[in-house]
C-alpha cells in the first residue's frame, strides 16, 4: 500500500534512546496518511501507542520508509533510537 493523495505539513523529528518520540498532533491535524523517511543511526517502532525497546518494536534503519496509512497510525507511531546513534524521521503528511 502506497500513501496517497495531496501532502501537505511536513515536520523533522528527533529520535533518540532517552525518549519516546511521536509525531505532532498540530503538524498532522487532517492528515490521513504519512510518508516517513529515517536519516542516522537505526530506530525501533511501534504503532500501538506503546513504547518500543530491544527487542520490542519494528527495527528500520537509514533510508527505510515507514508508511502510515490511518490517523489512528499517525497518534500511535512511538520510536525510539535502537543505538546510542540518534536519528532524525523526516515526516511529509497526506491529506487524502
Amino acid at each position: 500500500m502506497v500513501v496517497r493523495g495531496s501532502f501537505a505539513g511536513h515536520e523533522f523529528v528527533d529520535v533518540t534512546n532517552r525518549a519516546t518520540a511521536q509525531l505532532t498532533e498540530d503538524t498532522y491535524d487532517g492528515a490521513v496518511g504519512a510518508f516517513i523517511t529515517v536519516q542516522g543511526g537505526p530506530i525501533r517502532f511501534r504503532l500501538d501507542g506503546n513504547r518500543p525497546s530491544y527487542p520490542n518494536g519494528h527495527v528500520a534503519g537509514e533510508g527505510d520508509i515507514i508508511e502510515l496509512h490511518s490517523r489512528d497510525e499517525l497518534q500511535r507511531f512511538r520510536a525510539v533510537a535502537d543505538a546510542e546513534t540518534a536519528a532524525i524521521l523526516q515526516v511529509s503528511y497526506s491529506h487524502g
